[in-house]
């Protein structure tokens, strides 16, 4: 479903592990295990109930 998708971080929080992405029209949280920044390209790694879990391209 969002394996070839593009992913647009709008917020990062604090922790710099979490915030909101948009894909495909639609605004969701995500968590990573690494420290990302504004401008990352961040691919799909699975789906966690309302959060995606996504990693570093």
């Amino acid at each position: 479903m969002f394996q070839n998708s593009e992913f647009k971080i709008l917020n990062i929080k604090e922790d710099k592990r979490s915030g909101q992405v948009k894909v495909n029209g639609d605004i969701w949280s995500f968590t990573t295990e690494e420290d990302i920044e504004l401008g990352d390209q961040l691919q799909f790694v699975k789906r966690n109930g309302l959060k995606l879990v996504l990693k570093k391209k």
